[in-house]
């Protein structure tokens, strides 16, 4: 999910994907960029089975989110990744590049991989598809995190709080 572009490492993902054990199962990337053409070119030298579905509209996010068995998220540096919060909100399990804002945005509810190391990410993807009952453990504390720390019940709340803080002086 997102824009197919370098920062988001989109090489590392079908990389980690080509060293599943086979069949290497099929692949979604949601979103449309630059590297369309040459995450193609990537995809069929490496034999997977990806379909680009380009941008995706509201529902059909939450469509291609709950249809996912899970999410990688292979970009290392991102402070506060929306994709994973939609991820999580869709009681998705994750497995995620550990740095940036990940680990903490994350917390127990995802899977993280040293950044850039496609080795790692393909053993964790793999031990994330064979193992059902953690995939399920992962997708209710995902559901559970994102509604604890992001929704929207919470925002407003700290907001709030943030704002009296301000109005006595505290801030």
């Amino acid at each position: 999910m997102g824009a197919l572009e370098i920062e988001k490492r989109w090489d590392l993902l079908l990389d980690s994907v080509a060293r599943l054990a086979p069949p290497a199962p099929p692949l979604v990337l949601c979103g449309t960029g630059a590297l369309e053409g040459s995450l193609r070119a990537q995809a069929e030298r490496l034999g997977l089975d990806v379909r680009f579905v380009g941008q995706l509209d509201s529902a059909e996010l939450v469509g291609a989110y709950n249809a996912a068995t899970c999410v990688v998220h292979t970009r290392p540096d991102e402070v506060f990744a929306l994709a994973l919060i939609e991820a999580l909100a869709c009681g998705r399990p994750v497995l995620a590049a550990g740095g940036g804002g990940t680990p903490e945005l994350l917390g127990a509810a995802g899977v993280l991989a040293p950044a850039g190391d496609p080795t790692a990410f393909g053993r964790l993807l793999q031990d994330l598809l064979g193992d059902h009952e953690r995939r399920a453990a992962l997708a209710l504390a995902a559901r559970r995190r994102a509604v604890e720390r992001y929704s929207v019940e919470r925002m407003v709340r700290d907001y709030a709080e943030v704002v009296e803080a301000l109005g006595e002086g505290r801030g």
